[in-house]
């Protein structure tokens, strides 16, 4: 019983190190398989939801035109998408197995390429 008393202000610390760590790696497997995907699937689709999610990342859902699904990814950089101006309405383009979204927007009632986007892990 000694021994127990002994480490029992250490039981607390620990625990919550351990719970941290879980978590954290939950979360990149989590982010490892969207990114698998994201990089698999081929998109034609407009963006339905744009918005900024805090700590670099860029939330935004496509309304997929091949599958007839709404696709929701959770990007960093979220820079580029406010430098871009990435906004609702606007069409993306991938092909599969490509690393590259293509963003058009509208110009004069017709979609003009914006910018490119290259799908990173890091």
């Amino acid at each position: 019983m000694k021994t127990f008393f002994r480490f029992a202000p250490y039981i607390l610390p620990v625990t919550i190190i351990i719970v941290m760590a879980v978590y954290l790696i939950v979360g990149t497997i989590k982010y490892g398989k969207m990114i698998d995907d994201i990089v698999n699937r081929q998109i034609i689709g407009v963006i339905t939801l744009a918005r900024e999610e805090g700590r670099g990342f860029f939330l935004i859902e496509i309304n997929d035109e091949i599958s007839h699904k709404t696709l929701c990814y959770s990007l960093r950089k979220s820079w580029f998408f406010k430098e871009n101006n990435i906004k609702v309405g606007d069409k993306v383009d991938k092909a599969g197995y490509s690393t590259t979204l293509n963003f058009y927007t509208k110009i004069n009632e017709q979609f003009e390429k914006c910018c490119d986007y290259q799908i990173t892990r890091d």
